[in-house]
């Protein structure tokens, strides 16, 4: 009887240690398959961090690329506000010009009224140039085809039975000093 239990305690113990075998190698297979999940799953966390990294270095310097362009936007806008505040005053410029000859246009045409239009060519030259020197009337040519102010050597050009004729549009590349 007494050989019979301890047969049987023989066998449970063997049969107890290949139980406990077996759980260690399965808890080990678990162990190292698990171990290589979290390797792979930690792989792919770093990639996908350094990815997340990339994507942010591009924002910031898309960022960056459309503040500079904004900044270049604005200058472009300033420039043209500029461009058109001098037109603006070119205009007005132009236009003063514009009224200037109506009105030199019309002291002219006053002063030939007093004159009288058949006086001789080279005297009217003269009382002319006199008279636009004295009221500070520059850059003016007569349309009266009479006879025009070289700028150049500030000599007389008469249109009616002088050395030299000119058509009106010849006679306006001469201006007063």
């Amino acid at each position: 009887m007494q050989n019979d239990i301890q047969r049987v305690n023989n066998s449970l113990s063997q049969q107890m240690n290949q139980l406990n075998t077996q759980q260690q190698q399965q808890l080990s297979s678990v162990n190292s398959s698990l171990k290589q999940q979290l390797d792979t799953q930690k792989q792919q966390l770093i990639s996908a961090n350094q990815a997340i990294t990339s994507t942010n270095n591009v924002l910031s310097t898309t960022v960056s690329q459309v503040s500079n362009l904004q900044t270049q936007i604005d200058g472009t806008k300033s420039d043209v506000r500029t461009v058109q505040n001098q037109l603006t005053g070119i205009n007005g410029l132009i236009n003063n010009i514009t009224n200037v000859n109506a009105v030199q246009s019309a002291d002219i045409n006053a002063l030939k009224a007093q004159t009288g239009q058949n006086m001789d060519g080279s005297f009217w030259c003269i009382m002319l140039k006199n008279y636009l020197k004295t009221n500070k009337i520059t850059g003016y040519c007569t349309n009266l085809k009479m006879c025009c102010i070289n700028q150049a050597n500030q000599s007389k050009t008469c249109l009616n039975g002088g050395t030299q004729t000119f058509s009106e549009t010849e006679c306006g590349t001469f201006v007063v000093v």
